[in-house]
């Protein structure tokens, strides 16, 4: 066989041709060749390192830097044999490596030899695939709340809603008055009509009086009637209220924080005598509804502060059921993301699909306006998206994201990782919103109540480094 012998530069443009990560070490584990691919595929080339400045260098250095978690070189000299591996860089990027001693004559090592391959792509696809499986576990499980959930019911995938609903069935056949509280939109209207439809006044009428959209000036004939000729322009045969309407069906009062005291004091007498009595008459009319109350106010505090009467709080809050926000009840969001998702694309003839990547932007997002915005939002996303699946670009216009911080803990969990995962993660945020803010080193190090060379460590470390915005003007 002819013996070839190719110079030092030759090498490196040989090694420098494969696609695959080459790494030479003596010994000693002190860098001998590398090529590109080798640096690349490490992410040391993002941290400043070249084929030039990295021969020389010992492998240790990079693992006490944190830039690669574990250094297959190791591997090969402890075991004295073929080693095969998978590493991870700073950023928890995985790749293929395998190593192989080289023996001088006497047996002992004299070089590792270590090849990696990229597993970027087979873990993006592995992540698809997993993602792809979750999707379809949203869509099953969400498919099972439905068929669960009674015609125009509310839609309970969480704890918190199946064990309202649980309340709602056991107080449905009672006369008992209930108050529900919760900020709008988070569905009050919703639960009030499930527990009439639950009842054994469901074939009477729901009447829903809103009272705080009703004029002061028409509260009283709207809600207790009047007799032919009562006033000014009045209807000459009379009307009846609200209260006689409804019959032996249910009565929602809803908003019932807005009622004056002088109303006030005018439905307290109707919840406790059953009747009401028309303007312009003296005769008390009975009515057997049952009556709700609900609001989106904190009723204690306008009793302490002398705007909602005391005794007419405790004749409403027989029941209290009390509906948390949406962003409190994560489990919820996809099942009526989905089912508002399902009655948009019929209403406009659309087939727009949610990806897994818009579940976790619905999940993570604060819903201040509750399940009214989330309706909304997917109207929107329906009406909008262009192609199969709903246009992720489009959340960032609709959503109004700075109401996260007013709504929501400064930190969100939506699914379990690794403990230590997790606090990785939650570091690298606050540094990336650290740095994108144009505070410098020390004084991020300040604001984190840290020392300046542990926050350029870590910034090197998850890959923060080299991306510092123009700092803020005083």
């Amino acid at each position: 066989m002819q013996e070839i012998n190719f110079s030092s530069q030759q090498w490196r443009k040989i090694i420098n041709s494969s696609s695959d990560g080459i790494l030479i070490t003596d010994a000693q584990a002190t860098i001998i060749m590398c090529n590109q691919a080798w640096l690349h595929i490490t992410h040391l080339d993002s941290l400043g390192y070249n084929l030039d400045n990295t021969a020389g260098t010992q492998m240790r250095a990079f693992i006490d830097n944190g830039f690669i978690k574990d250094a297959a070189v190791f591997a090969v000299l402890r075991k004295k044999g073929r080693v095969v591996m998978t590493q991870a860089t700073e950023r928890s990027e995985v790749f293929m490596a395998s190593g192989n001693p080289v023996f001088d004559e006497n047996g002992n090592i004299q070089y590792v030899v270590i090849n990696v391959k990229d597993m970027t792509e087979l873990t993006t696809l592995k992540r698809e695939l997993e993602q792809s499986k979750e999707l379809q576990k949203l869509y099953l499980k969400s498919l099972r709340t439905f068929q669960e959930t009674a015609e125009n019911g509310p839609i309970a995938a969480s704890a918190d809603m199946k064990e309202i609903l649980e309340t709602c069935l056991k107080i449905s056949d009672t006369d008992v008055t209930v108050l529900i509280l919760g900020e709008s939109g988070t569905g009050k209207e919703v639960v009030a009509r499930y527990i009439h439809d639950h009842s054994s006044r469901k074939a009477n009428p729901f009447v829903t009086i809103n009272c705080g959209a009703i004029p002061d000036s028409l509260m009283e004939s709207e809600l207790f009637g009047y007799v032919g000729g009562a006033f000014t322009g009045a209807n000459r045969l009379g009307k009846k209220g609200l209260f006689e309407a409804a019959g032996n069906g249910t009565v929602l009062l809803d908003e019932i924080g807005e009622l004056k005291l002088d109303m006030q004091v005018k439905l307290l007498r109707v919840l406790e005598t059953k009747q009401v009595t028309r303007i312009g008459s003296t005769k008390p009319v009975e009515v057997n509804a049952h009556i709700l109350a609900a609001t989106n106010r904190d009723l204690k505090k306008m009793v302490a502060e002398g705007k909602f009467r005391d005794d007419l709080y405790y004749r409403i809050n027989v029941v209290n059921i009390k509906i948390p926000p949406l962003w409190k009840r994560t489990a919820d969001i996809p099942a009526l993301a989905i089912y508002f998702l399902n009655t948009y694309n019929k209403k406009y003839r659309r087939n727009v699909k949610l990806s897994y990547k818009a579940f976790q932007i619905l999940s993570e997002y604060s819903w201040p306006g509750n399940i009214r915005e989330l309706r909304n939002v997917i109207e929107q996303l329906v009406v909008l998206s262009n192609g199969e699946y709903a246009d992720i670009g489009l959340f960032n216009t609709i959503l109004d994201r700075d109401d996260r911080s007013a709504c929501a803990p400064a930190l969100k969990v939506n699914r379990i990782i690794p403990i230590k995962a997790a606090a990785e993660e939650a570091e690298r945020q606050i540094l990336a919103l650290a740095q994108k803010s144009g505070l410098s080193s020390r004084q991020m190090a300040k604001l984190l109540e840290v020392d300046q060379t542990t926050v350029s460590r870590k910034l090197r470390r998850y890959g923060l480094t080299g991306k510092h915005p123009p700092k803020q003007q005083p």
